[in-house]
């Protein structure tokens, strides 16, 4: 190689693990090729990039039923909807950002707004039909009757 004379570079390949630093401009947040089958069904965040929120749950067994508790603080049952199947619960919605005021600073934002949605697969199957939906001091109540078992 002559002194002075930039090495040419070489094309590169697709970004594999342990292939060392990328280059300017490489995503570094998707570093390894998809594995569907890693990923459960109820990831709360879309394929291709992280959700800017998703509110978190608990799923409940209450005997003859199933509860899924979400945390949807600051929003308003009609900025919610929600779907049921036998096998799971679909929470949709969108947490609106307060208007910000001329001259506003902030020290510190950690607040996330925007759509949302999580799908969260149940432990037993449900009748979806029987959905009781339930709201109080930001916390969403799902209640969903079990099916019956088999013969």
């Amino acid at each position: 190689m002559d002194a002075g004379v930039p090495p040419s570079r070489e094309p590169r390949e697709e970004s594999s693990p342990g292939r060392g630093r990328p280059e300017p401009g490489e995503d570094l947040f998707t570093p390894f090729p998809a594995v569907p089958w890693l990923v459960p069904r109820d990831w709360p965040f879309p394929p291709g990039g992280l959700a800017v929120w998703a509110p978190r749950v608990d799923v409940v067994d209450r005997g003859d039923s199933v509860v899924v508790r979400a945390e949807v603080p600051g929003m308003s049952l009609q900025d919610i909807r929600v779907r049921a199947d036998a096998a799971s619960v679909i929470i949709e919605g969108e947490r609106h950002r307060d208007t910000t005021v001329r001259g506003e600073m902030y020290y510190r934002r950690e607040c996330s707004y925007g759509r949302f949605r999580r799908q969260v697969s149940l432990p037993v199957a449900v009748e979806p039909d029987s959905l009781e939906v339930h709201y109080r001091d930001g916390v969403l109540t799902l209640v969903l009757r079990k099916a019956a078992s088999g013969p």
